[in-house]
Formats: C-alpha cells, structure tokens, sequence
C-alpha cells in the first residue's frame, strides 16, 4: 500500500473495522492463536 494512499488506507481501515465489529477477528484470533487476543487489543486501540 502507498503511503500516501487515502482512499486505500480509507478502505482497508474500514474493511478491519467491520472485521472487528462482526467477531471475525476473534474468530480468526480463536482459531489462529488458540486465544481471544483480539478484545483486550481492540480495547486499548
């Protein structure tokens, strides 16, 4: 991704948001690590 790439940053910030939002990074998180390393991480962000 370029630098100074808005509308891309823009759109991957968004893409991670609604990841979060609908558990799959927990999901993703539960599978990959064996833990939910996501929520406390998203909490602090």
């Amino acid at each position: 991704m370029k630098k100074d790439s808005a509308r891309l940053t823009g759109a991957v910030n968004r893409a991670l948001e609604d990841m979060f939002e609908d558990g799959t990074m927990r999901r993703i998180s539960l599978d990959a690590l064996g833990m939910d390393a996501v929520t406390q991480a998203r909490q602090a962000w």
